[in-house]
């Protein structure tokens, strides 16, 4: 399913790249994706916030579900920017999804948060991949809760001091296990590049670039 910037001619039902969706919060609230759905996000400015629990999209360890950036050649930045204190993207309870590819996230809170849904269910081998996280007031991806478990933070650009905001963190885990931060560009934050809080247990941090941030490159 396709989906295009909020503000563009896309009040379609998502099925071709003809007739978008005008928004990923409206493509959600008209298809329960399933194992093997792709969603393509088109290049553009959007300002919407984006919520994904299992209820709207669950996948399976051999089918995710895709949210992919613009896949044509040459194609610019999906950018995700708002000058207001909300999370581009949530996933709560979520299983089996990839955020991937020429994606902004620019001033918000943080730019990804995964959080166990209520009551004490789980977001699981959830997997953040390829995107440039920048200049959002507090965490570029914020993992919080012991059922946090197994994502994988793979390949971004974190970038701080450029924008309204000097992000604070590049990736903080509290209470989660089994995640791993790999391969991503950690540079310019007020803090942290990478934080682990409250017994978090069992991550990894492997082959990361972490430099010139104001304070600790992990803790």
């Amino acid at each position: 399913v396709y989906t295009t910037a909020a503000g563009l001619d896309g009040a379609g039902r998502g099925q071709t790249a003809a007739t978008p969706c005008r928004s990923l919060t409206n493509l959600l609230g008209q298809y329960d994706l399933g194992p093997g759905d792709v969603v393509f996000i088109d290049n553009g400015f959007y300002t919407s916030a984006t919520r994904i629990s299992n209820a709207d999209a669950d996948g399976t360890p051999s089918n995710p579900i895709m949210f992919l950036g613009p896949t044509n050649a040459g194609a610019s930045m999906a950018i995700f920017s708002n000058f207001v204190l909300r999370d581009a993207f949530v996933l709560s309870n979520a299983r089996n999804v990839r955020l991937m590819g020429k994606i902004t996230l620019r001033s918000w809170t943080n730019g990804v948060r995964i959080v166990q849904g209520p009551p004490i269910n789980a977001s699981t081998n959830n997997e953040i991949r390829g995107l440039t996280i920048i200049s959002n007031n507090r965490y570029g991806v914020f993992m919080n809760g012991a059922n946090v478990d197994a994502n994988r933070i793979v390949s971004n650009s974190f970038i701080g001091a450029s924008g309204p905001f000097w992000q604070d963190y590049g990736v903080a885990v509290f209470f989660g296990n089994r995640n791993v931060i790999t391969n991503n560009r950690i540079t310019g934050l007020q803090f942290y590049g990478v934080y682990f809080a409250n017994a978090a247990a069992s991550n990894r941090v492997v082959g990361n670039v972490i430099r010139s941030n104001d304070s600790i490159g992990i803790l």
